[in-house]
Parts: C-alpha cells; structure tokens; sequence
C-alpha cells in the first residue's frame, strides 16, 4: 500500500453503512472480540436460529481497528423470525453492549454506540470505534411507533422498512410483482422515523415502496447497500431514476460488496466495485455515495474488515481525488447522519 493511501485511510473517517455482523456472531456463539463467548450468547437469537457453523466472521471489533473502520451500521435483521422480531432485536442490541464491554476490559479500547455525527466525531478523535445500531425490516418494531420511541432511546438510529419479505410497512423485493408499495401504516413509519430522527433505509425495497418513500419522506433517502442497476441487473440495484431521487433528497447509496450486486456472472472484483462507484458518481455526484459492505450478509469482495484501506488504495490508483475518496469513506455518510441524527 502506497505511503499516501495509507495516510489518507488512516486520516479518514472510514464509516461502514452495512454489516449482518452482530446477530451472526451471537448466534455462532462468537464475541465480536474474537474467541468463544460460552453461555453469554445463549439468548434468544442463539434459541431461535440453533448455532451457525462460522468459526471466522468478517466483521469484530479487532477488524474493524485493523482495517481503519471508525463506524459500523450494526444491522439486526429479524426477518426469518416470525412473530419474536422484537426479542431478536433486543437480544441483538444486548449482545452489542455486552461484547463492547468485554472487548474494551480485554483490550482497553473503547466501542461506543453512536447516536449523532458529534458522537462519531468523539468517536475518531479519542481513537474510539463507533457502533451504529440498525434494524434490518421494520417489523422489528411489531407495528408499535411507541415501540419505536423506546428503540430510539436505547440508540437505534437507523431502520429498514422491509427485508425481501413483506412486513407490515410495504411489500418487500420478494413481492414486486405484486405491485405493492407503502402501507398506512408504512406511511405513518416513514414520518415517525424523520420526525425521531432515524435514517430512512431503502435497501430491500421493491421500486412501488421505493417511489412511495420518495412521495412522502421530506428528509435524505438512504440505501445503506446496494448498487447500480444500469451495470447489474439485480432487482436490490436502483435504476438511475432512483439514484437521481436519493440525491435529490440529499441522501446516499452505500456501494455494496456482494458480488451478485456487481456483476450479472456472479463474480467481481475490485474493478467491478469501481464501475459501479463511477456509474453512481455520474448520476448522482461524488457527495451522494458511500460504502455499505454487507459483511456477514454476502458482502465477500473483501475477505474481512481488515482488507479496508485496500478499497482507498483502489480508489486512488483508479483516478479518485483526496477529496471524492474522503467522501466515500465516511464524509458523506457523516453528513447524512448530521441531518437526519443530529
């Protein structure tokens, strides 16, 4: 790695918008700190979905700090959890402040949950790593917008309406043909989550609840993970349309590392990302694209959180200023934060 790109990533404020990381270590029985958890992970999450295989995931805390990652989006996705969405999630965010403890009693290194760009600006400056809880489908909230004051309060800062099946806020990827968007009460959910201050995430949306979102919400539209259609036609891609929606609304599309996302063989590469990075920057400009890699989930470009200042290598030998690669890193999701957040 170049003397300059090492500088530069060190220099950045990296933010991740997308990992599955925390629900998979809690049901492998993993900490995110490495090594074995014994009974702490024995919680609801562990019952429900039986010990996962995985001896090495993608994304812990100690990859994190090797690959330069000030800030990751924390997803608890509930969505193969029928009628227990809550316990899940609840159970998710438990394991998240467990393992955050553990990790700074085992290494002196603190995990904070971030709550606002000010947060992840402490964040980066006492050498903290920051963690973003997210919720993956909105049926986490179990239909209660009072519920979703309570999450609020325990720091959850950004939601999912849908997985790839239907919740009760819209039809999800799994029911496009169905023509489905927004319910009322998906439409009563989009204006709680700005009115709290909680990010819109569009991700796992068909384009009727895309374009419904895009009608009612006042505030940035995020896609935390997903690519461009025009390169890929996987149906979690957006369309230019789309692209050109999310920036107008001030949000952002985190450029996703599943390689089913970037190339319709099914394998990719670093230059396969890159293409999707340009195409998004043509359509939408450099401010309104992130990094939302989906480790844990499928996002297997990179091999681990610790191949991170890779993509800033990348990205510089590609052409990309100082400036554009700052932004894509973590700047412009700091500023979407900052106006949605606070």
């Amino acid at each position: 790695m170049s003397v300059d790109a090492a500088r530069l990533h060190r220099d950045s404020l990296v933010v991740d918008g997308h990992s599955d990381s925390v629900p998979v270590h809690a049901a492998s029985g993993r900490s995110m700190g490495g090594g074995d958890t014994g009974a702490a992970h024995d919680g609801t999450i562990r019952h429900l979905r039986g010990k996962h295989a995985e001896n090495r995931m993608q994304l812990d805390f100690a990859s994190m700090r090797d690959g330069g990652i000030d800030v990751a989006f924390c997803a608890m996705y509930v969505s193969r959890d029928w009628n227990n969405e809550l316990a899940v999630l609840m159970d998710g965010i438990g394991v998240l402040f467990r393992e955050a403890d553990a990790f700074q009693l085992e290494t002196g290194q603190e995990v904070r949950v971030v709550r606002t760009a000010a947060d992840i600006d402490r964040c980066k400056a006492d050498g903290a790593l920051g963690a973003l809880i997210a919720l993956e489908d909105s049926d986490g909230i179990q239909r209660s917008l009072n519920t979703l004051r309570s999450l609020y309060e325990l720091g959850l800062r950004s939601v999912g309406i849908t997985h790839n099946p239907t919740s009760w806020a819209a039809a999800g990827l799994h029911e496009e043909s169905s023509g489905g968007g927004l319910t009322q009460f998906g439409v009563a959910l989009v204006e709680e989550l700005e009115s709290l201050g909680i990010i819109t995430d569009v991700a796992h949306l068909p384009k009727k609840g895309f374009w419904d979102v895009a009608e009612v919400a006042r505030g940035p539209i995020v896609s935390t993970h997903g690519n461009c259609q025009a390169l890929c036609s996987h149906p979690r891609n957006l369309d230019d349309t789309q692209l050109e929606a999310v920036a107008a609304s001030g949000g952002l599309v985190g450029m996703t590392f599943l390689p089913k996302f970037l190339s319709d063989s099914g394998t990719a590469s670093l230059d396969d990302l890159l293409r999707h990075v340009d195409r998004a920057i043509e359509v939408m400009g450099p401010e309104h694209v992130g990094l939302g890699s989906d480790f844990d989930g499928g996002g297997t470009l990179l091999a681990s959180a610790a191949d991170y200042p890779t993509l800033t290598e990348t990205m510089l030998s590609h052409g990309l200023s100082e400036e554009v690669v700052r932004g894509i890193l973590g700047q412009n999701f700091r500023r979407v934060i900052a106006q949605v957040c606070g």
